[in-house]
This record gives structure tokens, sequence and C-alpha cells, in this order.
């Protein structure tokens, strides 16, 4: 997608962009997709690859079920990613890469499970969560990106 979508956007063919984007979204939500029910199908198996211990095995198995919710969700995250990248936006690309580490997965980390009390499951949860709410962030950078472009090309 990248040579792609960096080919058209410095050509200046927004439709080819555009295609590309809306064609790699759908990949990627399709691929994630698959990963995700191959986890909560096949989660013993894939977990039996790494340890056959019962105690660390059962753990293991619902933090990758847990962690496997939003796979379809950070198709989005990880195209849009690619897409700023794609256009020579480096430092848009850099910052929504690491926000999820850095400003939500770390402190959600901490906070569900020591103030919500929520022990093991909250380490699990801040995973899907922290990637929900990059994926948010994420989205509603591009939109606003769209959105300046349609200001742009309309002023032309």
């Amino acid at each position: 997608m990248q040579p792609i979508i960096g080919y058209n956007f410095g050509a200046g063919l927004t439709e080819r962009v555009d295609k590309a984007m809306n064609t790699g979204l759908a990949i990627a939500f399709a691929f994630m997709f698959s990963m995700f029910l191959l986890c909560e199908i096949a989660a013993d198996p894939i977990i039996r690859l790494f340890s056959n211990e019962i105690a660390l095995k059962d753990i293991a198995i619902t933090g990758l079920r847990v962690c496997a919710w939003t796979f379809p969700v950070m198709s989005m995250q990880t195209t849009i990613t690619n897409f700023f990248q794609s256009i020579g936006k480096p430092k848009t690309c850099i910052i929504l890469s690491f926000i999820r580490q850095i400003v939500f997965l770390i402190p959600l980390i901490f906070l569900l499970p020591e103030i919500f009390g929520l022990g093991l499951d909250g380490v699990w949860l801040s995973i899907p969560l922290a990637d929900f709410i990059a994926c948010i962030l994420t989205v509603a950078v591009y939109m606003r990106y769209k959105r300046q472009q349609e200001l742009t090309i309309k002023m032309i």
C-alpha cells in the first residue's frame, strides 16, 4: 500500500490515493479479523507453541483472547499510520505509533489493576483499551487530515 499511495500522492492523484487507502483498510481488516477468529478458535494450540505449563497456559489463553478483541480495530490504526508515512508525514506517523504504548498503555497498566482493583484482568484489559483509544485518536487525526485536504482542493 505504501508505495502505491506515495507515488499517487506525489503525482496529485487523490482518487487513486483514496482507492488504495480503502483497499488497504479492507485487506487489513479482513486479515486482522481472521487473526482474531484464529486466536479465539485455536488459542490453546497457539499458546502450546510457546509453553506446555498448565498454569501459564490458562493465563496466556485468557490474555491472548482479550488482546485479540481489538485486532480488527487495530487494522485501522496500523493502516492509517502507514498512510501518513506514505505521504511524507513521519512526525504524525511516529506520534500515532507511539501514543498507544506511551500515553495510553503504560498508564492503564498501572491504573486498572491497582486503582480499580482488577488485578491481572486489569493488565489484560489495559491492552485492548489502549488499542481502542489509540484507534479512535488515529481515525480522528485521519478524518481531520481528509477534511483539510478537501478544503484545500475546493480552494484551488
